[in-house]
């Protein structure tokens, strides 16, 4: 694998590793997840299931890639930094 993973780094679906910060790389693997996808069609569809790179409306029948780039902004709500998760520091990252 090449040392830079994407193309554009505005680009929510290519596999960004760096870009305006701050800003979350998601990498599924394989957890359990349960999201609610609202699809232009007119349908609120809901997933409970283990991964989703991808995703399909049960009313258009219409396949979706999600990406893998969350925004990400500062809070300072008491109950946010109370149950906020630890991240580590990556070794490999200056």
């Amino acid at each position: 694998m090449s040392e830079k993973l994407f193309v554009n780094k505005l680009d929510p679906w290519d596999l960004i590793v760096e870009g305006p910060l701050p800003y979350v790389f998601l990498q599924w693997k394989g957890t359990d997840v349960c999201l609610d996808f609202y699809c232009p069609c007119g349908a609120d569809t809901h997933y409970d299931g283990y991964g989703a790179a991808t995703v399909r409306c049960p009313a258009c029948d219409t396949v979706y890639e999600l990406a893998i780039r969350l925004n990400a902004r500062k809070t300072t709500d008491p109950f946010d930094r109370k149950y906020a998760r630890n991240l580590e520091l990556d070794d490999e990252r200056p």
